[in-house]
């Protein structure tokens, strides 16, 4: 039983492991990229969106350049806010499953364990009706 604890144990310095590697350098510089990507997208169409705001106060220009840069805007938003929830999402169904390998490794010992007192419990009950024959033929 002591190896399946340990056993244990060293599924979750696994786990450990594979959550620090997600703060690897590689990781932080995929999410700084992201940044940067997002503040180059964000950034024109908040200096056009002013541009025309202040220097044409046009409100039909204004329409059409809302309406032809939101789209790329907003995909890109999407992307950059949509992405860190997946993360959490991938990180805590990795944990459940973890868990519920564990869960199903010590159903299996219980049953192992339950299976091997359950015959010697049959042992105990040959033995003891061996016994209590043997009582009765000498008592006879």
């Amino acid at each position: 039983m002591s190896q399946g604890k340990d056993e244990k144990k060293d599924k979750k310095n696994d786990t450990k492991q594979t959550t620090q590697n997600d703060s690897s350098p590689r990781a932080l510089l995929k999410e700084n990229h992201t940044i940067v990507i997002a503040i180059m997208v964000i950034a024109p169409f908040m200096f056009f969106f002013g541009w025309v705001l202040l220097v044409y106060k046009d409100a039909v220009l204004l329409e059409k350049m809302t309406a032809l840069l939101s789209g790329i805007v907003a995909g890109v938003l999407g992307y950059y806010f949509g992405q860190r929830p997946t993360q959490q999402l991938s990180e805590q169904v990795k944990k459940v499953q973890s868990e519920s390998d564990d869960h199903r490794h010590d159903a299996a010992e219980a049953a192992n364990d339950f299976l091997a007192l359950a015959e010697q419990f049959e042992n105990f009950k040959r033995q003891f009706d061996e016994i209590k024959k043997l009582g009765e033929e000498e008592n006879e």
